[in-house]
């Protein structure tokens, strides 16, 4: 449940260490390592469209982060998504000539 005094980021990241018995997750963001507690009865983590346990997150794996500081001035992450982020190449349209989509139909 979100608790804090501010409004909630999201950054991305690339989760350098999750300790399981302390709750923090740590990330490298803009050159720098960010750690975040985080309350492990209320922590998601998302892989695609499916919510896994948290000890599915490896350190390198890119992820993207939603956090908010509570009233104590810590910054407590609230969910981990780690769905790779598409890029424009992944988004582009592959062409097809004509010819070639009406022989594979046939």
């Amino acid at each position: 449940m979100w608790a804090g005094t501010g409004s909630a980021e999201v950054i991305r990241g690339k989760v350098t260490n999750v300790d399981l018995q302390t709750n923090r997750i740590s990330v490298q963001y803009e050159g720098a390592d960010k750690s975040f507690t985080y309350d492990a009865q209320d922590f998601i983590v998302w892989q695609g469209d499916d919510e896994v346990p948290i000890n599915t997150i490896q350190a390198g794996t890119e992820a993207e982060i939603g956090y908010y500081t509570d009233e104590q001035g810590l910054e407590v992450a609230s969910w981990v998504d780690l769905t790779p982020i598409e890029t424009e190449e992944m988004e582009e349209e592959i062409s097809v000539p004509e010819d070639i989509l009406q022989e594979t139909e046939q």
